[in-house]
């Protein structure tokens, strides 16, 4: 999968970042729908962020935390949409 490949390193993941405008990760995170994720992306995910010590995040800096705060709440949400519309089995 593309998208593995692109965020399995530091750097990879950095320049997924940096863009400005309307290809800016601000901007990105903003139009983001969570309720239109794969079903098993969303599950995946989970199983990463359990991996993740939340103190080594606090530890980095408050971007991070709140970058990780808004990934466990937008796999929250799609998981609690889509259960809410009876599209989980």
């Amino acid at each position: 999968m593309q998208c593995v490949r692109l965020t399995q390193s530091w750097k990879a993941c950095q320049r997924l970042c940096n863009p400005q405008g309307s290809h800016g990760l601000n901007r990105r995170m903003f139009e983001f729908q969570p309720e239109q994720v794969h079903p098993e992306i969303v599950a995946r995910s989970k199983e990463m962020l359990l991996d993740i010590d939340i103190a080594k995040v606090q530890a980095v800096g408050p971007a991070a935390i709140t970058f990780y705060v808004w990934v466990t709440s937008c796999t929250f949400f799609s998981q609690f949409k889509r259960s809410s519309l009876g599209l989980i089995l």
